[in-house]
């Protein structure tokens, strides 16, 4: 029977001190990895730390809501006396068969940016070192630079992914400034109708319209009510829900954002297609109106693809785009870092994820 992972408060040095002379003496080492070394590497391994509140996709809590197979790890690497940064990852580990790194998010570092290219090199300095066979990051709010990804990862490993990022400094009236002009039309008809907002949303009547969109495009609703239900209850996950009502009474719009001290981002949201005409940019600036009334100066819409066929992810990312919004070229990547992870990656990858799947606890 499958088991949630506890999260008891503790630190285990798994590694302790690797000498060597270069990168290359480690088992595995690609040539590209072929640079100067430190004589000593040093890497903290620890179940949990305490939240950063600069990053909330690192959070224990966050994790203990989304669940997922394999055990939660957060990693400080650290090289010398420099720490490079840190990031949580799960690790799926079948001994003497395979071992699999999940990465949840980008590197992070206290009081500074951190370095995206050095973070990912040590991280798979570590990973070959601990006898990894594939690191995956394909979480669709990890932020890793893909100059970093491109410069590290092996070609054919990298999907080009990307994200629009809104300055809510310059508050609401400087971003509908800067949206296309029919979108500024859209939203001052959609706020001529005079529709209720609310700052709660029945989660079943908010999963019924998610389930609505995502039946239009023949796909099926990946979590149900009780997802949302355990995710507002959460107190160390801050979200905001905003619901838009009709002159019936009718859910138009709702979405549901997640946010830390630096960033919000857009986690689930959806409109009617037959409703208020303008109701999703109508909900896109009253979300972004609450997270600016809470100081957060970064508005993240959640993702975007420019380089795709597929007509819908297409419609998305235009969407996005026409809030005038900044582009973050970001990288998501599976690399195989060893021959039996190529074989798992080539052979059995579809097979993986399926058993993956089955093993996660049902919502």
């Amino acid at each position: 029977m499958w088991r949630r992972p506890t999260f008891e408060r503790f630190q285990v040095e798994l590694l302790g001190h690797f000498k060597y002379q270069t990168a290359n003496q480690l088992r595995g080492c690609s040539a590209a990895m072929n640079h100067e070394a430190p004589t000593t590497l040093h890497w903290a391994y620890q179940a949990q730390s305490e939240p950063p509140d600069i990053a909330i996709f690192h959070s224990a809590e966050w994790h203990a809501h989304k669940g997922g197979v394999g055990r939660l790890r957060t990693l400080t690497l650290t090289e010398g006396d420099t720490t490079i940064a840190q990031l949580s990852l799960r690790e799926l580990h079948i001994p003497g068969l395979f071992k699999r790194w999940v990465l949840q998010g980008e590197p992070h570092a206290d009081g500074v940016p951190p370095d995206h290219e050095a973070a990912l090199r040590s991280l798979h300095r570590f990973a070959v070192a601990e006898r990894v066979d594939l690191l995956s990051c394909t979480f669709n709010m990890a932020r890793w630079a893909e100059d970093a990804t491109r410069a590290v990862c092996p070609d054919g490993t990298v999907e080009s992914f990307g994200t629009y990022l809104m300055d809510l400094s310059v508050g609401l009236e400087g971003i509908e400034a800067g949206m296309r002009s029919n979108y500024r039309r859209s939203l001052k008809k959609a706020r001529s109708a005079t529709p209720r907002f609310t700052d709660a949303v029945g989660t079943q009547e908010f999963t019924e319209l998610l389930a609505s969109s995502y039946s239009h495009t023949g796909r099926s609703l990946p979590f149900g009510h009780a997802y949302f239900d355990e995710l507002l209850r959460r107190p160390q996950v801050p979200t905001i829900c905003v619901g838009i009502y009709g002159d019936d009474d009718r859910l138009e719009a709702a979405g549901v954002v997640v946010y830390d001290s630096s960033r919000g981002y857009y986690l689930h949201g959806a409109a009617r297609r037959d409703g208020l005409h303008g109701a999703a940019i109508l909900l896109q600036c009253e979300l972004m109106r609450h997270l600016i009334d809470r100081g957060v100066s970064t508005y993240d819409l959640g993702g975007a693809r420019l380089e795709t066929t597929d007509k819908r992810l297409a419609g998305i990312a235009a969407f996005k785009r026409r809030f005038g919004g900044r582009y973050e070229a970001v990288g998501r990547f599976e690399w195989a870092i060893s021959s039996r992870g190529r074989f798992f990656t080539n052979v059995l990858k579809k097979n993986l994820n399926r058993v993956e799947a089955r093993l996660k606890p049902s919502r």
